[in-house]
């Protein structure tokens, strides 16, 4: 499909660990009592534990479980394909895959069926496990163990992305379901609050279970659903607004072959920690931040020039973009800022935190006009309006 798969380094890590799992006496023993019940098979333990076997199982198993990961991320991804919204990657990682979509879509309809997909897609892998274990000959006993834990694993997988809560695909089902009668933001909110209660529900089981892995998620799904809010809340404020319009109107630029001492003197008196490097021609050849010079060991060589610290190819964006994608890279982004250009001309720079200073004089100047919208009655008194505006 053109998708390029990533694997995260948690994934590496947490991939022999769910082989050892699976290898287990307890964990085999236990499945193989589940898959009897549901297969024409009379798979005996003894059988699954014998030499090497229990080994196969768990990086068969393991290996498995991924793969139905990365097939229900595919399912998300066709869905959104036909909606032509672009998928830069689709990345496996510990708490299982997650596609990255260029453009979320705010229609209640596209998130519902993207979303959605998902849950489909891994239903659709447990019946094709299902039906490969009722064909699996009884002369293949760990093929059928393995194809039993690949459908019943795929539909836990389902049903527990049906939780409603970010970022599992429940929590967008229910607020494309709530975003059909009310505004995309307050749909979010809504959403967030539902899977703050999730959250604290998987937590005490977790405690009650003493299961770290779920306390973890439970953890997880707090964030996920903050972040969720966050992100939505700045593609709001950031409606209608482009690049040109939160870049700084001076270019800060240093010479190649300025010592970094001079350049950390330079950044004491002008109170800014950013620049932008350029040879002798004016051309850009990269750009140097304090986390640059936070770099070098704390007693820095005077011979050291901004060159052998500074990030080359930094990140770019046109003038006229849209502010959210500004957003984008610079999250996406270690250089610590984007360059703003228009037609090949570098006009200046955004840095993190330049964009959080803007989004907070946003979120403050549509606080003060939401509060400004509303009459206040006339006997009320000064402080109380004073409040309101605070």
């Amino acid at each position: 499909m053109g998708i390029p798969i990533e694997i995260h380094v948690s994934l590496l890590v947490i991939l022999p660990f769910l082989a050892w799992q699976l290898a287990s006496p307890q964990y085999i023993a236990t499945w193989t009592g589940i898959i009897n019940a549901i297969s024409p098979l009379s798979i005996t333990t003894d059988t699954l534990l014998s030499g090497s076997t229990p080994w196969i199982i768990g990086i068969a198993g393991a290996l498995s479980l991924f793969v139905g990961v990365a097939i229900h991320e595919l399912g998300h991804s066709w869905v959104a394909l036909r909606y032509d919204l672009t998928i830069r990657s689709i990345t496996l990682w510990l708490f299982g895959g997650v596609a990255h979509i260029e453009d979320l879509p705010t229609e209640w309809r596209k998130e519902f069926w993207i979303a959605i997909a998902g849950p489909i897609t891994s239903l659709l892998l447990g019946v094709i496990g299902y039906v490969l274990l009722q064909v699996t000959p009884p002369s293949a006993p760990v093929a059928g163990f393995v194809f039993g834990w690949f459908g019943l694993t795929n539909v836990g997988l389902a049903l527990f992305n049906l939780l409603p809560a970010f970022p599992m695909d429940g929590g967008r089902i229910l607020r494309a379901l709530l975003a059909r009668s009310r505004p995309f933001v307050e749909a979010t909110q809504r959403a967030v609050q539902v899977a703050t209660v999730v959250a604290i529900l998987l937590a005490l089981v977790g405690l009650f279970t003493f299961d770290i892995l779920l306390l973890l998620i439970a953890g997880f799904v707090f964030l996920a659903g903050r972040s969720e809010a966050t992100i939505v809340m700045t593609q709001e404020l950031l409606s209608g607004v482009r690049v040109r319009d939160l870049m700084r109107p001076e270019l800060p630029t240093v010479r190649t072959g300025t010592p970094v001492q001079a350049l950390i003197d330079r950044m004491l008196h002008e109170r800014r920690t950013e620049y932008v490097v350029v040879d002798q021609s004016r051309t850009v050849q990269g750009v140097v931040t304090l986390a640059n010079v936070q770099t070098l060991p704390e007693t820095i060589d005077p011979d050291t020039t901004v060159d052998e610290v500074m990030t080359e190819d930094p990140p770019t964006i046109s003038s006229d973009d849209d502010a959210f994608e500004l957003f984008r890279k610079i999250g996406d982004t270690d250089a610590h800022c984007v360059l703003i250009e228009e037609q090949g001309r570098v006009l200046g720079l955004v840095s993190g935190d330049d964009f959080m200073q803007i989004l907070a004089l946003l979120q403050r100047s549509a606080k003060l006009d939401n509060a400004l919208l509303q009459p206040l009655p006339s006997e009320q008194s000064h402080e109380f309006r004073r409040s309101r505006v605070d």
